[in-house]
């Protein structure tokens, strides 16, 4: 069945649908880590990362925070100064150019609150302030994040920030105690659907497991996740059949590629949501290129590949020139960053609506204590130490965990360096 026509009239590559039988093979792993801050998402991601082995990539949306972990784990950064999902995208890419066998966001509710600040200008502009309207063509922004995401040729780790809410309880003793807690991750609903695991960190550094393809944590709660479960990880993705490798594509498949990227490119949109190409220009383009194709006067398509990609390349220059926006006042920094003082902070814990929905935690804690990876020579594990925590009242370094299923909240997690 054909799937329709593509630039210039170009027919679309038909395909077909057939069952095959289904084999278990080697993966990739794509884990989500949400929780307030102090949890511990950083240092989570960057221990299990390291528990894996291979070449570690992190890029930072947190001003550099991740950096503090320098000294205890080996990986390489790249700092993000803006946070819109092309930033995202764009960084995957270079990581993957790289060669980077596990790459880690820190974290993806930048993206996700600049995208609804993108939503917002695009439903004032265009749909006077309907923001229901401005989601139509703020969904497809979200999707290419998703696809980059699932696409990478190695292992993601990303980590979100959770809102937070404050639990009022009696210890004990009966005296009133106040836990920090957290409830929905700062991204969009849904946004664990694509991971093989999903965790979320409570005040106390263990990790609620709410979703895991391994079948073998679900619905446990891991004390100190660290190298020990990066490595029983790592182990039950290189289990199975290699993956096959994609046929490389034919010169046939490639130049219809190139006529499919000419046609994005010339309906592409700018970040209000304008056409960047008006419609005099996107038939003076046609003609042109048929004009061109016509003057070369072969069919070969190792000819008309070469045909696109020139015409391809002149495309992606005016719209290059045509996105980029002048700063006014702070060098290097998109002007829209600068507009409409009102919009709310994207570094804020309160996400905008849209909000992700909330999702239950048993009460009965499991919990799976990793191996002695995390463990000195004595078998006393210091990732306490790692993490601040309490009060400095006490003199005690961390909060130690209370009877099964209650663990005990730190006293205090305000040192935002997750």
């Amino acid at each position: 069945m054909q799937t329709g026509a593509g630039f210039a009239g170009e027919p679309v590559k038909e395909n077909y649908m057939a069952f095959k039988k289904a084999v278990k093979s080697k993966q990739r792993l794509r884990l989500a880590i949400d929780g307030i801050s102090g949890s511990g998402k950083t240092y989570t991601a960057l221990a299990i990362a390291s528990g894996m082995g291979g070449k570690i990539a992190l890029i930072d949306s947190e001003h550099g925070s991740a950096s503090l972990y320098a000294d205890r784990f080996d990986f390489d950064t790249l700092e993000l100064m803006e946070f819109q999902i092309e930033d995202y995208v764009g960084a995957l890419e270079e990581a993957a150019k790289a060669g980077y066998e596990i790459v880690i966001i820190d974290s993806t509710s930048h993206a996700w609150d600049a995208l609804v600040e993108r939503v917002e200008r695009i439903a004032k502009q265009k749909f006077g302030g309907n923001t229901w309207a401005g989601w139509a063509e703020g969904t497809p922004f979200q999707k290419k994040l998703i696809e980059a995401l699932l696409s990478y040729p190695g292992h993601v780790i990303v980590t979100c920030r959770s809102k937070s809410e404050y639990s009022v309880d009696k210890d004990d003793r009966g005296k009133t105690k106040i836990t920090k807690v957290g409830t929905a991750a700062v991204q969009r609903q849904g946004f664990e659907y694509e991971f093989t695991m999903a965790m979320s960190m409570d005040a106390n550094h263990v990790g609620f497991v709410s979703k895991d393809r391994t079948s073998k944590y679900q619905d446990k709660f891991i004390e100190k996740p660290g190298k020990s479960l990066g490595k029983e990880l790592v182990a039950w993705l290189n289990e199975g059949a290699e993956p096959p490798a994609p046929p490389e594509p034919t010169l046939e498949e490639q130049y219809k590629n190139a006529l499919s990227e000419i046609g994005r490119i010339l309906n592409g949109k700018n970040e209000s949501g304008g056409d960047v190409f008006s419609a005099s220009e996107k038939t003076e383009a046609n003609a042109d290129w048929k004009k061109r194709v016509h003057a070369a006067q072969n069919d070969d398509f190792s000819t008309k590949l070469l045909i696109a990609y020139a015409f391809l390349d002149e495309k992606k220059i005016i719209l290059r020139d045509r996105t980029a926006e002048k700063t006014e006042g702070v060098p290097g920094k998109p002007a829209s960053a600068q507009e409409e003082p009102s919009v709310p902070s994207m570094y804020s814990e309160e996400e905008p609506e849209p909000a992700p929905g909330e999702a239950d935690v048993p009460g009965e804690q499991n919990h799976a204590t990793p191996p002695d990876d995390d463990a000195d020579e004595n078998g006393v594990r210091h990732f306490e130490d790692d993490i601040p925590d309490g009060d400095g009242k006490s003199g005690k370094k961390g909060a130690k965990p209370g009877k099964k299923g209650t663990p005990t909240a730190a006293a205090c997690d305000e040192l935002d360096i997750y």
